[in-house]
């Protein structure tokens, strides 16, 4: 018995010049909606001393519908400790000054042949981030990079390349800093 999963990645996760650029547009869509959401967060806690994490989704899931993109469900907005469960179902809990903040949030284009921008980011609401914040980004850049260059050695030499071996690569940056 061998994996099919060469040949159904082969056949179904290529994409045609139309799903590239439908993509790219998402992908506009979706970086856009950071701006806001960072900025609504900064402006509730400047105003009101605390926003929610379902208030910041919401505020994402209006911008997607006004920009005509659909997803399949909320966005992830997680707050301190939820930030740290996978797939964490958004609630009510509160943002507030001295909080660290993930928002993992994807969409696509309304229309057929539309595919999924999937981004995620964090952030420090505050002035300062903390040291041990600006250390954990650090290491998770570094595997970041360091994938990112596996990849374009692999393609260089044409040599094959399966997503364990790039996931190998990003978990060897993190355990070697104490993360594993």
């Amino acid at each position: 018995i061998v994996s099919s999963g060469d040949l159904v990645q082969r056949f179904e996760a290529v994409w045609t010049p139309k799903q590239w650029e439908l993509h790219l547009q998402a992908g506009k869509v979706t970086d856009s909606a950071y701006r806001l959401a960072w900025e609504f967060i900064a402006s509730q806690i400047r105003s009101r001393g605390e926003t929610t994490e379902s208030a910041v989704a919401q505020l994402i899931e209006t911008h997607f519908r006004d920009h005509d993109m659909v997803t399949d469900s909320t966005p992830i907005v997680a707050v301190n400790a939820h930030s740290g469960d996978p797939h964490y179902s958004t609630g009510d809990a509160p943002i507030r000054e001295g909080d660290f903040v993930l928002i993992d949030q994807w969409a696509k284009c309304n229309c057929e042949d539309g595919v999924y921008s999937d981004l995620t980011r964090t952030g420090f609401v505050g002035t300062t981030v903390p040291a041990k914040y600006r250390q954990v980004f650090d290491i998770v850049a570094r595997a970041r990079d360091a994938a990112i260059a596996a990849v374009k050695e692999a393609f260089a030499a044409n040599q094959p390349l399966r997503g364990c071996d790039v996931d190998d690569v990003c978990r060897g940056v993190i355990e070697e800093a104490g993360y594993g």
